[in-house]
């Protein structure tokens, strides 16, 4: 129990677990999700990995910003500024539902995180440049 809460049950693992149906039994649930994306990153990889997975989304998220910030009044700023909105409101809702658990959404997600990182570099760059 306790290696499973280090280091997780492993991507693509279910949950498991003792519930009570609605007639009061005690039941075995196969195959639930959690309710929560961020429940799941725990579950799965354990307390270890779901540090390094917040982790490297605060890295993302305040460099994207910063790069943003760097950018000044441009239009690439505002196109910056629109994905790292789009990133909080995924996040946000990642609260509350398994969208990191399904491809399709997980893939959207880290597209869109490449595209906005992309959009950063030049203005990493300018701020290097700069005396």
């Amino acid at each position: 129990m306790v290696r499973a809460s280090v280091a997780g049950g492993g991507l693509g693992r279910k949950l498991v677990f003792h519930s009570i149906n609605a007639s009061g039994q005690p039941i075995l649930q196969f195959e639930h999700r959690a309710h929560n994306s961020y429940l799941w990153v725990a579950f799965t990889t354990g307390v270890v990995g779901l540090a390094v997975f917040l982790g490297l989304h605060a890295t993302y998220f305040f460099t994207v910003a910063r790069h943003a910030i760097a950018l000044g009044d441009t239009p690439q700023a505002g196109v910056l500024f629109a994905y790292v909105a789009f990133y909080i409101a995924f996040m946000t809702v990642a609260f509350f539902d398994v969208f990191l658990e399904l491809s399709t959404t997980a893939l959207m997600l880290y597209a869109h995180m490449a595209i906005a990182w992309r959009l950063g570099q030049p203005a990493a760059a300018e701020v290097v440049d700069r005396p």
